[in-house]
């Protein structure tokens, strides 16, 4: 089961985009948790484009893959096709 996601750490691109990096929590069946961490991309008002949650346990990960989104201005259309690159 998932918690709630927590946001933190909202970075700036041009053409007032933003990706932001997601926190969950998650009960494993076998009576543990963990953190995992994801991206939403938004739009100037706030609206959420897309979001990938879960994506790794690695936060530094997530950050550098959003970093890596920006640098290389990856259009919010394609951000699922480059994430799932990524992880191949």
């Amino acid at each position: 089961m998932l918690s709630t996601n927590k946001e933190t750490n909202i970075k700036t691109v041009g053409k007032d985009i933003k990706y932001q990096i997601l926190t969950s929590t998650v009960d494993h069946p076998d009576n543990f948790r963990y953190t995992t961490y994801g991206i939403s991309v938004l739009d100037g008002n706030g609206c959420e484009l897309c979001k990938y949650s879960d994506i790794s346990t690695d936060k530094g990960w997530v950050e550098q893959f959003a970093l890596m989104c920006v640098e290389k201005d990856v259009s919010w259309l394609h951000v699922g096709d480059v994430l799932k690159d990524s992880m191949d």
